[in-house]
């Protein structure tokens, strides 16, 4: 399957909407990591794992072991550099937007 899926967009949306609601709730980004750390870290963590299900590792990464029987990396080297590049494709657009409201929200 080629297309985006409803799990996929549900996630991609349940992640924009739990990025936003410190935000809105606390009025900013800087005041949601002072006054409501207790809010925000939760939210942002979901919103990642959101991201994460959104860029569907399951789906989009190689087999490991056909890679391997294939002589081009070993399996649990190509299991970490696969596993590190979907943290950082959940965590990069992540990192982006809090930066990116830090500047926007506290003119």
């Amino acid at each position: 399957m080629l297309g985006l899926t409803l799990f996929e967009a549900s996630a991609f949306a349940s992640a924009i909407l739990l990025f936003f609601v410190p935000l809105a709730i606390v009025g900013g980004s800087v005041q949601a990591l002072t006054r409501g750390p207790w809010l925000t870290f939760p939210c942002w963590i979901l919103a990642a794992v959101g991201v994460h299900l959104f860029a569907g590792p399951g789906r989009n990464a190689p087999d490991p072991l056909v890679a391997a029987s294939a002589g081009r990396l070993p399996v649990t080297a190509l299991f970490v550099r696969e596993g590190l590049a979907f943290l950082a494709m959940a965590l990069g657009p992540l990192a982006f937007l809090i930066l990116a409201s830090m500047i926007l929200w506290n003119r």
